[in-house]
């Protein structure tokens, strides 16, 4: 029998998975409690949330684990640099794949931490360079349209 529009579909159509996930993982609701709140059994909500029992059977597992995201991406970095000057690990794996490996830890870790991941230069010559050049530009302005620092000036005729 194919499904209609009008036709619930037939997993679990009382359950909203989205808010499942959210009420097991931060509010550490058991599969009981997320089923009374959604009138079906805890079965159900088992059998709902079953491909993500990877990632939330233990929710305070997560929990830490957001809490310390920081502190593991930098042994993650810290093992992968290691790595990086074993000679033996190097013969097992390519140095572009560990070196690979290391620049995407970094830039999670720099990600976490609010840094940026990307190059950026700055020339302060240049940006003092600009400001000199609006600078005038607004004093040009100004003078062509009769103010000076905010007060009118009187601007002679051309003979």
């Amino acid at each position: 029998m194919s499904q209609t529009a009008e036709t619930p579909p037939a997993n679990h159509p009382k359950i909203d998975i989205a808010k499942a996930l959210t009420l097991r993982l931060t509010k550490n609701m058991t599969y009981e409690q997320i089923g009374a709140t959604f009138g079906v059994s805890k079965q159900s909500t088992y059998t709902a949330l079953k491909k993500f029992l990877k990632l939330i059977d233990n929710p305070q597992l997560i929990k830490t684990y957001r809490n310390h995201k920081p502190e593991l991406f930098e042994a993650a970095e810290m093992e992968l640099l290691t790595d990086l000057m074993d000679e033996d690990k190097r013969k097992a794996a390519t140095l572009n794949n560990t070196a690979y490996a290391l620049k995407n830890v970094n830039e999670m870790l720099r990600l976490e931490r609010g840094q940026s991941t990307a190059n950026v230069a700055y020339d302060p010559g240049a940006s003092m360079a600009r400001i000199a050049e609006l600078r005038l530009l607004l004093e040009s302005t100004q003078a062509q349209s009769g103010y000076d620092n905010g007060k009118a000036i009187t601007v002679k005729p051309e003979p």
